[in-house]
């Protein structure tokens, strides 16, 4: 989510926003790292092929923020982030046996 709020900030900076470019592209760079690290972890410490796919959509989703062309877009790509994420989150509650909260 983190990684998915340094996108968006950066896609607003460039279409007149709020924001230092070059600040908020080193704080997109950071956290694009950090999520690819930490999409690289699930994958060496689970073995459920569903979890693991679901990450990197989440991932690749989240990337494809930055190409958004309009507003609409990038909302439709905030959108679909949560969605994915939303996946990850379910399979692998469903994965430790987690039910509801």
């Amino acid at each position: 989510m983190i990684y998915r709020g340094a996108e968006l900030d950066l896609w607003e900076a460039r279409h007149g926003g709020p924001g230092d470019i070059p600040a908020v592209r080193a704080r997109a760079y950071e956290t694009r790292t950090a999520a690819r690290d930490g999409l690289y972890r699930v994958e060496l410490s689970i073995a459920s092929p569903s979890i693991s796919e679901a990450v990197r959509a989440a991932f690749k989703v989240a990337m494809s923020i930055k190409d958004a062309q309009t507003n609409a877009d990038l909302q439709m790509r905030r959108g679909q982030t949560e969605v994915e994420l939303g996946q990850v989150v379910l399979l692998a509650r469903e994965a430790l046996g987690v039910g509801d909260v």
